[in-house]
């Protein structure tokens, strides 16, 4: 059991007990998986690789870092949103939402 009860493990059962043996002292009967863990790890080295960027490409004005940071954002999200078979517009319903909140965030910046 965890020293801590009600917190869920970051990373995968201990190798150890076995991931069934562990899954079960916790209660739980799914597996754990480390993907969250990982995606804020690399999301953090990403940003701190666009950061680098930003201070090393001064020739570019504001407005140009922001749109190429907007594109390669664009391109990564459309890919895991294929990737995943994600309608980009959301749900059904909540296209108006959406693209309120991008035409609102465009008028902002």
């Amino acid at each position: 059991m965890s020293k801590h009860p009600g917190k869920a493990p970051l990373l995968a059962a201990d190798a150890s007990k076995g991931q069934d043996a562990s899954a079960e002292a916790d209660g739980d009967k799914h597996e754990r998986h480390p993907m969250g863990l990982l995606a804020m790890l690399g999301s953090a080295f990403l940003f701190a690789i666009m950061a680098l960027l930003v201070k090393v490409l001064k020739q570019f004005g504001p407005f140009e870092l922001v749109f190429w940071r907007s594109l390669f954002m664009l391109i990564g999200t459309m890919t895991m949103l294929a990737y995943q078979r994600t309608n980009p517009m959301g749900p059904p319903g909540a296209a108006f939402i959406l693209t309120a909140r991008g035409v609102a965030g465009f008028g902002f910046m």
